[in-house]
């Protein structure tokens, strides 16, 4: 009987639990929580690519001083490649002092960047041998390398834009020296400059340029809706066009993109705060991980200008093609973003990526000898107000009813007069219309 008994009631425990399990098993409740992550929902390709920090700045010219004669690359996508290789030149022994301007030497390398750099970023466009060194908080916009004949040693100099602090560094490879002096004394495949207003160096050959017509992939707004957005689902068109001739807006009641006739985006989100202050490196940063994460570099995008500073941390990329700088008096050709304490409140670019080519002519450039003439007898112009001149390409966007949309690529001379790049159109210079 105590065996049955046993039996029994390991029996109805067994019941019991299986019971239990049973329940356990149908009545749970698995946390899903991280698949409602924005983060992962927002994951948005836009058909571009993800760019490296220090890929994004390039020199917008490289000149090499001979006695009196000047020399730069004739081809700008060398000097972008050369400037790639420079940037793996390991700097040694970076100091900082005062300066008084600089006097030019016999023989250097001048390189001359779009916009100024804030010194904080040279560790990240540089290969410095100690990557934490404290940098200064002033900006260059040309660096100079010069040549120790007795250590066969490149000495290296950002001067400030003011000229009243300098940093120097040492480039302790002869290898190095021995590349640069080749092409200072010796230019081979380089072209000839002129020294225009002090410091302005214009190509003395002709250029013979090509203009193009190309096809658009044009990028969908509702892909900057997902990225941007924190909940794509609740955002609303409440008016304007659908797209096309008319504009186009996109809000969730806090945030706000304007679509401006298919071709290009404003994204807005109100922010803030009591600490605006963002350091350069930061922006740069933040910057180029948002743009990465949609893989926004949907044609080549350099550096244009960074200003941290607070109430308006702002930078700005330019396009490029063929390694010249691409105009648009429509804002067609930045991208350009406004950060608040690391939020994201302001984003504009185009939304189109250019493709095929449709044809193209070649086109002879007015000499640099007919634009000095031009800019000093036109009785317009200030001379001192003149900052740069260089070829570039003017993008028009061709859109009509009766055909698919296309961009136009067209060379151009351009100045950069009191700030503002204009094209140099030799005729009366107040029908001229503004660049970017």
């Amino acid at each position: 009987m105590k065996l049955e008994t046993t039996k029994s009631f390991m029996l109805i425990v067994l019941i019991g639990v299986s019971l239990l399990l049973t329940y356990g098993l149908w009545s749970y409740q698995p946390n899903y929580e991280t698949l409602n992550d924005p983060q992962l929902l927002n994951e948005v390709d836009i058909g571009g690519k993800v760019e490296a920090k220090k890929d994004l700045i390039t020199p917008s010219k490289m000149i090499f001083h001979a006695k009196d004669h000047y020399y730069g690359f004739s081809d700008p996508k060398k000097q972008q490649q050369f400037f790639k290789d420079m940037q793996s030149w390991t700097m040694y022994n970076l100091d900082i002092s005062a300066a008084d301007g600089r006097a030019a030497k016999t023989y250097e390398v001048e390189v001359v960047f779009p916009g100024a750099i804030p010194m904080e970023l040279l560790n990240k466009i540089f290969t410095l041998n100690d990557d934490e060194i404290e940098l200064p908080s002033w900006s260059f916009q040309r660096m100079y390398y010069t040549f120790d004949s007795d250590k066969a040693a490149l000495k290296v100099q950002f001067l400030s834009e003011n000229g009243k602090q300098q940093a120097t560094a040492v480039i302790n490879d002869p290898n190095h020296y021995d590349q640069l002096w080749t092409m200072v004394f010796a230019p081979g495949d380089l072209s000839e400059y002129t020294l225009f207003n002090k410091d302005i160096y214009l190509p003395k050959d002709r250029i013979y340029l090509n203009k193009w017509s190309l096809t658009l992939d044009r990028i969908e707004p509702q892909d900057f809706v997902n990225a941007l957005f924190a909940n794509p689902s609740i955002v609303t068109r409440p008016s304007g066009g659908s797209g096309g001739s008319s504009d186009t807006y996109y809000t969730d009641t806090q945030r706000q993109m304007k679509v401006f006739r298919d071709q290009r985006m404003e994204f807005i989100s109100p922010y803030t705060s009591e600490n605006d202050q963002m350091d350069p490196l930061s922006l740069l940063e933040n910057s180029v991980k948002s743009i990465n994460d949609h893989k926004g570099w949907t044609e080549d995008y350099y550096l244009l200008d960074i200003k941290a500073n607070a109430g308006k941390n702002a930078i700005r990329y330019q396009m490029y093609t063929d390694g010249y700088p691409v105009y648009s008096g429509s804002n067609l050709s930045l991208i350009e973003q406004e950060w608040r304490d690391q939020v994201l409140t302001k984003y504009e670019r185009p939304l189109f990526k250019m493709s095929d080519p449709i044809n193209s002519d070649q086109i002879e450039l007015p000499s640099s000898e007919e634009v000095v003439s031009y800019l000093e007898n036109n009785g317009t112009y200030q001379m001192e107000s003149i900052q740069d001149i260089q070829i570039g390409y003017k993008l028009n966007y061709m859109d009509d009813d009766s055909y698919t949309p296309y961009v136009t690529l067209e060379p151009a001379w351009y100045m950069n007069y009191n700030g503002s790049w204009i094209e140099i159109k030799f005729e009366d210079p107040t029908q001229q219309k503004g660049g970017d």
